[in-house]
Formats: C-alpha cells, structure tokens, sequence
C-alpha cells in the first residue's frame, strides 16, 4: 500500500514538472513572438536612427542606440555597425596626424625642457616617428635603459633596501594611499613600477609593474593577515578558542566558566590576548579573573604572561 502511494507520489510529481515544463515553453513562445512582432514593426525607426547618427558623425550615439538590437544579428544593421566601427577609426586616425603635425610644429620652435617633454609627448602619439632623429634616438635609448631598470628592480628588488641611491634613474617616488607606520608605499612613474617596503628596515617586500600593484598586494597581505589572525576567536562572542581552553584547565570548576571580554594586540610575529571571565573559586564563589597570553598568528597559545583577579 506505502509502495502504491509512493508510486502515485512520483507519477504525480512528473506530470506537475511535464505541465509546468511545457507552460515555461509555452511563455518563452509567446514572449518571443512579441518581441519578433515589436521588432518588425520598429526596425524601420531603429535603423532610420542609427543611420542619422551615421551620417552626422556621432557614431557613440549610433553604437547606443544599436545596442539593445544586436542579438538580432540583423544585416542592415550589422552593415551599418560596421560602417560606423571603420568611419569612426578613420576619424581618430586623422584626429591623431593632425596632433602629430602640430605638436612636431610646436617642437621646431621650443627649446630646453619644453622640448624634451614635447619630444617625449611625440614618441607616445607615433612611437615609429622619423621627425628629429638623434633626439627621439635618445629617448629611445632611456626608455630602453628605463625597461631594463625596472625589470631588474622587480625581478632582484625583493629583500633589499630601498634603492635610495637610483632616485636619479627611477625619478622621485610618489607616496601612495595606504602608507602607514609600518609600511611605505610607493610609486616611481620614470619605470612605472610601485613597491613596499618596511618602515624599521627599510626592506622592500614587494616589487610590482604599475601604479596599483604595490596597494593591491598590500591590501590582500593584510586581508589574509586579519583572516588567519582572526580564525582562533569565536564568532559568536569574540573568545580565543585557545585561550579559553588553557583558563578551564586551570579552573576549580570549569563548568562554571563564563565569558566576559577578550581584547588582543597584533605584535607582528605574534599576538597577545586578554580574557576577561567568571568562574567559581576553592570556596564556591563567582570571581571575576583575567588572563594575558602570547600566541603564533595561527592560533596557539603559547604562554601566560600574567593573570590577575
């Protein structure tokens, strides 16, 4: 009889998931079928528009309004796409000449430091440019020397002092967001590349190409640092799990041991804790107590530097 109700339990629920399957199907038919008929009847507008913004050369507004119609794959306005895709890189590309003409222009009839950075802003637009040939020679040439420089400090930089001295090759470092009393970050914009190092040793522990490596790597140090620090307390009343153990151990009736606080200090190597509890004494009576322990960065306690009443 059990087995009866059973199969008539299974049978039922698969003609619930067939109908319920076959109404989802349903739904997804008719939905698409007046969006089809929506299409049909605004295509003529859609492409009408993308075609103006075409022609009067506003191809972001184009691509905006072809966007919600893409996955129609629909060839006019694929062709039209295309279209604006090649007129808009053919008027960056003229856009760009003519910067060029005018900044080589502009260099003919500066001198001194304008014209090194003139010169400089002229290799970055048209890196194969044949305009001043020993000069853009030289920038070459530093800008070579510069890759190197910083390949060298992120592949060797690690474990080192900082390069106080390479100050004049790297140019000025850029203090970043995040430095702190115990690390220094920052950002050397000749070789792009951003480090950290230790306040008290001025070690670099990190090396990296980019403005954002150096806080990035920083962030996520610290991030595991608080998750590893933090996996040894309790999430629910912010007790160390160790600790706590260690105090029960040396009670008179650990049964009666009652949380109260918990406070830690990070040491860098190592942590000290301090937990604040009730227990009952020799003679019965809840006392308030204290212990202060040392523990590793993974959890254990590895001894009680003091304790009092």
């Amino acid at each position: 009889m059990a087995n009866d109700k059973k199969k008539g339990c299974n049978s039922g629920c698969l003609k619930i998931a067939a109908i319920g399957f076959v109404i989802f199907m349903i739904i997804g038919f008719i939905g698409n079928l007046i969006s089809n008929n929506e299409w049909k009847k605004n295509r003529p507008e859609v492409l009408a528009s993308v075609e103006r913004a075409v022609e009067a050369g506003d191809y972001e507004s184009a691509f905006s309004l072809a966007e919600p119609h893409k996955s129609r794959d629909d060839a006019k306005l694929n062709t039209l796409l295309s279209k604006a895709e090649n007129l808009k890189r053919e008027a960056e590309e003229r856009a760009k000449q003519a910067r060029i003409v005018a900044l080589v222009a502009k260099i003919k009839d500066s001198t001194g430091e304008d014209r090194a950075s003139l010169l400089q802003d002229l290799v970055s637009l048209d890196s194969r440019t044949e305009e001043f040939p020993d000069e853009i020679a030289a920038i070459r040439e530093r800008a070579k020397k510069l890759k190197q420089e910083a390949d060298d400090f992120i592949a060797n930089g690690t474990g080192k002092k900082v390069p106080f001295a390479k100050w004049d090759i790297y140019g000025s470092p850029e203090t970043l967001e995040g430095t702190n009393n115990k690390y220094w970050i920052a950002y050397l914009p000749e070789i792009d590349v951003s480090f950290v190092s230790e306040k008290t040793t001025d070690k670099v522990i990190f090396v990296g190409r980019g403005k954002k490596a150096a806080p990035d790597y920083l962030a996520n140090k610290d991030a595991d640092r608080k998750k590893r620090l933090e996996g040894g307390f309790s999430a629910w009343d912010g007790s160390h799990c160790g600790l706590t153990k260690v105090i029960k151990e040396s009670m008179n009736d650990p049964k009666s041991y009652e949380h109260v606080d918990t406070k830690y200090w990070d040491m860098g190597d190592h942590l000290v804790v301090t937990t604040t509890f009730r227990g009952k004494n020799a003679f019965g009576g809840v006392i308030k107590n204290w212990v202060k322990a040392k523990r590793d960065l993974d959890g254990n306690v590895l001894k009680v530097i003091e304790q009092g009443p």
